[in-house]
């Protein structure tokens, strides 16, 4: 007898269900029955879900194990949310179950299960459109089923097909979501499920037979060249085909992820614990418990040796053999594992871990991570002593390798110049390196509402005594400016006598001198001379339209909490507004600022009416979207920079406002066409920030100056990274300099962090952060002792800066505006020192003095590349990377040292191992290498750095602070000198590690012992540990390691290659 609700059948009325005629209910075609592998699923009448759970699974075992381990999930829990129905049988069937059977007899629906046998069901949602793409034309005719909504589903055999693909429009958007592209349909694969023809759709249709073909075969190589003209989900890149080579962009890199995988038989790196096995219609399955985190009901894991792939019950997660040494490294959770997930640094990084098993995969085309954008590149270890001869020329190098003074001295060799950067204090650095290589009839130029640049307490031209209101004194002033730059050689506002005014005595001075250095703001305002340097990528930025926020919201206790940036940014704009007013007839330009203004009131009112309400703030955006769309701005390049600079008549900018109305009016004027606001998540906050995106494809503001730049006998230089790369290709017949080796690498040991014996939060990255955090606090000290220990702190913003500050309390100082001088007084205080990405310490301040640096997180927004990338711009996922990589290695190597000071100080990054991709010149430096390991215990870490004195000591003493900087333990700086700072440290690691457990002499015993066995070897054989206890190796496991690491500091053993274990053997170079 069969039970089916309360229904009980025998088998006569089974029988009498099969050979129905009866077409009042959905029936299963013949076409489709033909295939008995495929599998099908009950669904309600006239809905399009299946109502039963488990219904991918087609063994009861799997489907309990499911259910045991979402159910300890739940209990772990606190048995929060709905636990669903253990499962009793298989939910997928035959087309001649009788359960399936009778469910159709009583009028319910059904699916059609993906991946059965290859089958991949396309789902056509646009069908018009995707006729006009001519997707279709480039497919076989095939079984094809009209949907109940007007769309169709044509079923493919695709065989080699490893995931289901999303198609979206490149160029039509969501008419509901403008934000959005246009969604076209889906081919179905495993996991998934199509409504079956016969049945009902919600709306009352019926699913019919449009063309009752046979279900064609193709490869996923044809699927993917019929869909190239679609953008796929995700980053909207297309997914790699196994075969079929595609010619890539000259950014891109090759990536034969298939390929490589296939060469990995998953059974050789991911077998479960307790291993059993199955032959199934799915092929070679085994299945145990987790290796990695366990299983409750020890079947957890399944892997499938037929198609080389693994999958986590308990996780929900699975892929190939490169997902799997991910989780196995480390890099990623096991429920992070999936489809895109390797990608960027991360994907290398696995690759590295494979070749360290003995699989081959490619070598990384270079380990900068840099995109490269200008074809005419010079590769060299140090900075040249000329000038190429292309008038476009971009410095690329790490820091520490005197690019400000290599300008400063081509600056003198060119007998004229300037000097441009972002900050006054790197002016000053720029200053100093042309005295010292004897410059002369310089002008450092600053503006006027600089401190000591005006005489009163602020700036009013028209009413001060000191400005020449007629041609005698200007003419007086003039000349007396030309006697203080002879007299001074380089004229800057300290030199000027306090009954003149600095500002005009500088513009003045500036108008005869050979040379100008001073910040972007004025580069249209003076010379233009024979070289030009431009230095700092912030420098360039100043070119490219800005970016702004308009508002940040989080949602809290069901209701939405809004910032509103914008709001609080217009009430500047009121001085602008009443001006133009006031005018009879107003300029082009001041029109272009009042439609500017008019716009943001607009955008404004719509954050207000989202803000008056408890509607979700999604709906703000299209508002706002609908608002930008209605008002088109039709000035001319020309008249948009006129309005910004007729706006600086009308607005003095408060440097303590973080809301600028002139950066909001700007990202106005040159909004962005393909994505005009983006949406970015602030972080710890729980706030997500709404960004106006301002149109930075190329430089638009303030570039009259290089008409002369690139005029013949002039050049211009560019320092920097991939800011500078993307300004000089945009110039054009440039060249790219640049330098890849890095001086000071061997002075730096990098010591990722993972998130493992931490589980505060959820999320890898966040218990990242809080174990480095509770470095800081072990390593300063308590901020009521008389000693403390300064190191340095890296955030990604200010208000991370303000966040951290909080959360450490008295140890810790915020670093705002400080010179190199104002470091030395932080230093000096024993403080956590934090300072943030692209501030003034990361852009351009030596502070070689600290000796460690903890790196917490680097969430450096880039909101135009974001947006950008989401767009679908090719190459901006790739560019957004690279600058992130920019701005973290600059901010990472601020504690280099410095020529001439102690250049064998070892150096500390403490780094999450989420960010460690984006530290470039330091791959060899990494404890445990790219393919990373679990980070050794936080404590044995802290004290590492404490007892050595790594960091320096603050003291408080009888009159006053002393700072001891002398390293407690010997051996350092030779292991810098010898390029084995990494060892070394492992060996201190080891050495605190083993305190209470062994002593030194027993690890000498053990490195003994290993050495005996080690000369019985041929010469360029080795032993692996195993082989070693194989010999006969009498040794505490726990000393193994740390003697193997001393003999190999020593020169005595070396390291020789193994397929898949690394083995020791004798050094016979060294003489021991």
């Amino acid at each position: 007898m069969l039970i089916e609700g309360d229904n009980i059948m025998n088998p006569q009325d089974i029988k009498n269900l099969s050979s129905s005629s009866s077409t009042a209910h959905a029936e299963i075609p013949d076409r489709l029955r033909e295939n008995k592998d495929l599998r099908y699923i009950r669904i309600k009448k006239k809905e399009k879900k299946p109502f039963e759970g488990f219904w991918t699974y087609d063994n009861l075992d799997e489907a309990i194990a499911d259910w045991d381990e979402r159910k300890a999930a739940w209990e772990k829990n606190g048995k929060k949310g709905r636990l669903p129905k253990k499962p009793s049988r298989v939910t997928n069937y035959s087309a001649t179950d009788p359960i399936l059977v009778h469910h159709l007899a009583r009028g319910g629906n059904y699916g059609i299960a993906a991946g059965y046998d290859g089958l991949a069901p396309f789902d056509s949602d646009e069908e018009d459109r995707l006729q006009e793409l001519g997707v279709f034309e480039k497919l076989p005719p095939t079984f094809r089923v009209r949907t109940g909504s007007g769309g169709f589903h044509r079923y493919y055999y695709i065989p080699d097909l490893n995931g289901k693909i999303v198609l979206y429009d490149k160029t039509l958007k969501n008419p509901k979501k403008t934000e959005e592209a246009l969604h076209l349909g889906e081919i179905q694969w495993i996991g998934t499920q199509v409504v079956g023809p016969g049945s009902t759709h919600p709306n009352g249709n019926k699913y019919e037979v449009a063309d009752d073909l046979p279900i064609a075969t193709i490869t996923k190589v044809q699927l993917l060249d019929a869909i190239s003209c679609c953008k796929f989900s995700g980053n909207d890149r297309k997914p790699a085909p196994r075969a079929a080579k595609k010619k890539k962009s000259k950014s891109s890199k090759s990536r034969p992820s298939s390929a490589i995988a296939d060469s990995i038989p998953i059974q050789d790196i991911a077998m479960p614990d307790n291993p059993r096995e199955r032959n199934g219609k799915n092929g070679r399955e085994i299945f145990g418990s987790h290796p990695m985190h366990g299983s409750t009901t020890g079947k957890n894991l399944h892997i499938n040796v037929d198609k080389n792939t693994w999958y986590c019950h308990r996780c929900g997660s699975g892929g190939g053999p490169l997902e799997w040494l991910a989780v196995k490294s480390g890099f990623i959770s096991c429920g992070e594992a999936g489809p895109g997930c390797l990608r960027g640094e991360l994907f290398w990084r696995v690759l590295d871990v494979a070749r360290e098993l003995g699989y081959k995969p490619p070598a990384r085309s270079q380990s900068s991570g840099q995109i490269d954008l200008i074809e005419n590149r010079i590769i060299v270890d140090k900075l040249p002593e000329d000038l190429p001869t292309e008038p476009i020329i971009v410095i690329k190098g790490p820091p520490r390798i005197g690019k400000t003074y290599w300008a400063a001295k081509q600056l003198v060799k060119a007998r004229e110049g300037n000097y441009i950067t972002h900050r006054h204090s790197i002016v000053q650095h720029a200053i100093e390196a042309f005295r010292k290589e004897g410059g002369q009839y310089a002008v450092w130029l600053e503006g006027k509402h600089r401190q000591g640049m005006c005489r009163k307490e602020r700036p009013n031209c028209s009413n001060c005594e000191f400005c020449p209101h007629d041609r005698h004194s200007f003419m007086g002033l003039k000349e007396t400016a030309l006697k203080l730059l002879f007299q001074h050689m380089i004229l800057t506002k300290d030199q000027v006598p306090y009954d003149l005014c600095p500002y005009y005595i500088l513009k003045l001075a500036e108008k005869s001198a050979n040379y100008c250095f001073t910040v972007v703001n004025f580069i249209e305002d003076i010379q233009q001379r024979s070289l030009t340097v431009l230095d700092e990528d912030p420098t360039l930025a100043y070119f490219y339209p800005p970016s702004a926020e308009l508002f940040r919201f989080k949602k809290a206790r069901n209701e939405y909490k809004i910032d509103n940036s914008l709001g609080k940014a217009l009430d500047q704009a009121a001085p602008a507004r009443a001006a133009i007013s006031e005018k009879d007839r107003p300029r082009e330009e001041d029109k272009a600022l009042l439609w500017a203004i008019d716009t943001l009131e607009g955008i404004n009112e719509s954050i207000n009416i989202t803000m008056s309400s408890k509607s979700d703030p999604k709906q703000c955006y299209e508002q706002m979207a609908n608002e930008l769309a209605s008002r088109e701005c039709k000035f001319s390049p020309d008249i948009k920079e006129k309005a910004l600079n007729k706006l600086d008549e009308y607005h003095i900018p408060d440097p303590n406002s973080e809301n600028d109305i002139k950066k909001l009016i700007s990202a106005t004027l040159y909004s962005y066409p393909e994505k005009p606001y983006h949406l970015i998540s602030s972080g710890g906050s729980g706030y997500n920030s709404v960004y106006l995106i301002g149109d930075a494809r190329k430089p638009a503001i303030d570039m009259g100056w290089t008409d002369t730049a690139k005029a013949p006998g002039h050049k211009l230089l560019i320092i920097g990274n991939t800011l500078a790369k993307l300004f000089g290709k945009s110039l054009g017949n440039s060249v790219v300099i640049e330098i890849r080796r890095f001086k000071y690498s061997k002075n730096f040991v990098v010591m990722p962090i993972d998130s493992s014996g931490e589980d505060a939060y959820r999320g890898d990255v966040k218990n990242q952060r809080l174990k480095i955090k509770k470095i800081m606090k072990a390593v300063a000290d308590d901020p009521d002792s008389k000693t403390r220990r300064p190191i340095m702190a890296l955030v990604g913003s200010k208000e991370h800066q303000d966040r951290l500050m909080r959360s450490l309390g008295g140890i810790a100082h915020a670093a705002q505006e400080e010179g190199e001088m104002g470091q030395q007084w932080n230093y000096l205080g024993g403080y956590v020192n934090i300072f943030y990405q692209n501030s003034v310490v990361s852009r351009g301040l030596d502070v070689a003095q600290y000796n460690v640096i903890c790196t917490h997180d680097t969430d450096f927004i880039q909101p135009y590349w974001a947006a950008a990338r989401d767009a679908g711009d090719e190459n901006a996922g790739d560019i957004l990377n690279s600058i992130m990589m920019d701005e973290t290695t600059n901010s990472v190597l601020r504690i280099s040292p410095i020529m001439g000071g102690n250049e064998l100080q070892p150096k500390i990054v403490i780094i999450a191992r989420a960010d460690l991709w984006k530290v470039r010149y330091l791959d060899e430096q990494v404890i445990g290498g790219q393919q990373g390991g679990r980070t050794p215990d936080i404590s044995c870490i802290a004290r590492v750095i404490t007892e050595n004195n790594l960091t320096g000591t603050a003291q408080l003493v009888e009159g006053g602070i002393s700072i001891d900087s002398t390293l407690s333990r010997p051996g350092w700086e030779e292991a810098v000198k010898e390029g084995k700072l990494v060892d070394f440290f492992k060996i201190e690691l080891d050495r605190v590690k083993a305190k209470s457990k062994f002593t030194d002499e027993e690890i000498s015993d053990a490195a003994n012992r290993i050495l005996e066995l080690l000369k019985k070897v041929a010469p360029g054989k080795g032993l692996s540990i195993q082989d070693m206890k194989n010999r006969g190796l009498k040794c505490k496991n726990e000393l193994l390691r740390p003697a193997l690491r001393k003999l190999h500091y020593q020169g005595i053993i070396k390291k020789i290659s193994g397929k898949k274990k690394i083995k020791w053997g004798i050094n016979y170079q060294n003489d021991f």
